[in-house]
């Protein structure tokens, strides 16, 4: 009966962490692991090196100097100021993208992107 009584209670195995064991374990071998690391270390650094750049970037000003905007106004903007009125806010040059920024606007993204939803005519 005590065997019957045995066999219908589960036997229960217990699995414990040994963190001393494991302990034990790496600094028994802290040569080999501190080899495999530097190992690499070294392997990721040379990836790097070899790695080509991907990505660049540019950027292209276009001043606006306050010197043409008054030539364009003439005399007029300083007899203006006289009477006291600011002429300098009349100009339109703010907008003007001279000729030598058309193959720039016309290769970047932004541009790019908007001209994919331009539907085309065929005659």
């Amino acid at each position: 009966m005590e065997n019957q009584e045995e066999n219908k209670q589960p036997q229960e195995e217990t699995k414990e962490f040994d963190t001393i064991g494991y302990i034990k374990y790496l600094l028994a071998n802290w040569k080999f692991i501190a080899k495999f690391i530097a190992a690499f270390i070294v392997l990721a650094f040379i990836v790097y090196l070899c790695k080509p750049n991907k990505y660049t970037a540019s950027a292209s000003i276009l001043p606006i100097s306050q010197s043409s905007i008054s030539s364009k106004l003439g005399g007029l903007s300083s007899m203006a100021s006289l009477a006291g009125f600011d002429l300098s806010g009349m100009s339109n040059d703010e907008n003007i993208i001279t000729a030598e920024l058309y193959p720039a606007v016309a290769e970047s993204s932004p541009f790019l992107l908007q001209m994919i939803d331009i539907p085309l005519k065929w005659d």
